[in-house]
């Protein structure tokens, strides 16, 4: 994944299932790659939870889906 740097990406968008969020903090450690996290989450708290897991550096809001 350290190669990832050298094809100069701004970012990665949405590397995991929902369920698998938990991995994000190491995948920004690993890379040095900003993320954007979040379209999957639906409502308050589910964005409560991914934040308390991580602070995306961009967050993804899906408004079809905000509740």
């Amino acid at each position: 994944m350290s190669r990832w740097r050298d094809l100069g990406l701004v970012f990665l968008e949405d590397p995991f299932a929902p369920e698998l969020v938990r991995l994000a903090p190491a995948l920004r450690a690993e890379t040095g790659l900003r993320l954007a996290l979040g379209e999957d989450a639906v409502g308050r708290w589910a964005f409560q939870e991914l934040f308390e897991r991580i602070v995306p550096d961009h967050i993804r809001i899906d408004t079809t889906t905000m509740v």
